[in-house]
């Protein structure tokens, strides 16, 4: 187990993308707690418009299946800015969202440590009365010295959550042996089944056909 202490909001921002093991974009990320020990990230894409609600009581939801969680962060990234518009005006954007995850929360007993949001022009915190809101520095999150603490397994370069997803185009060679493998592994289930490993029409000679042909075509015992 590997314990890292972190001293402010800062840190512990530069540290959730290492733990979720992606560069979160458009995301809601959250941080069960156990005491003080962080139990991992939860990473979902950010909801449509509306719906706050019912997007709040799953995440919630999934935060109270992990085995002693008894507290959560959340984390909101977003590519626009801190500063929220129309309804959101003179709060962080997304706030509704964060304040129906404090809602679902609460009820379920959980208690909120942060809540932080990443936006494009910088971050802040949703405690942060200040209205409208002033952006800190993206530069605050790139903290050498918490990654510099971390396993070595866990600080390399990061890629967004759709890094490594995509299946790499195989050669003609590559699939004709899939291709073989697959009829081989057919063919084995097939043996072992005493089934073949193509469907076969059943014709009107099966022995399922012959046994009922059989039993309207007995003769009579009177």
């Amino acid at each position: 187990m590997t314990l890292i202490k972190t001293a402010d909001a800062a840190e512990f921002l530069a540290l959730v993308p290492r733990l979720a093991q992606c560069r979160p974009v458009r995301s809601v990320a959250v941080v069960p707690f156990d005491g003080s020990r962080t139990l991992g990230v939860l990473r979902v894409d950010l909801p449509e418009a509306g719906g706050d609600d019912g997007f709040a009581a799953t995440l919630v939801g999934m935060v109270c299946k992990v085995r002693e969680a008894d507290a959560m962060a959340i984390v909101v990234y977003t590519d626009r800015p801190l500063a929220g518009t129309g309804p959101e005006r003179g709060a962080i954007v997304h706030e509704r969202l964060v304040r129906a995850l404090e809602r679902k929360a609460e009820a379920c007993g959980l208690e909120i440590r942060e809540t932080l949001c990443v936006a494009s022009d910088g971050w802040g915190s949703y405690a942060d009365a200040a209205s409208p809101p002033v952006p800190n520095p993206l530069a605050d999150l790139v903290d050498d010295d918490v990654v510099a603490r971390l396993p070595v397994e866990l600080r390399g370069p990061l890629g967004d959550q759709t890094a490594g997803v995509g299946l790499p185009r195989p050669d003609l060679a590559a699939s004709e042996r899939v291709d073989r493998a697959l009829r081989s592994l057919t063919d084995a289930i097939g043996a072992v089944s005493g089934r073949p490993g193509r469907s076969r029409p059943r014709t009107a000679t099966s022995p399922g056909s012959i046994r009922r042909r059989s039993r309207r075509c007995a003769p009579s015992t009177t």
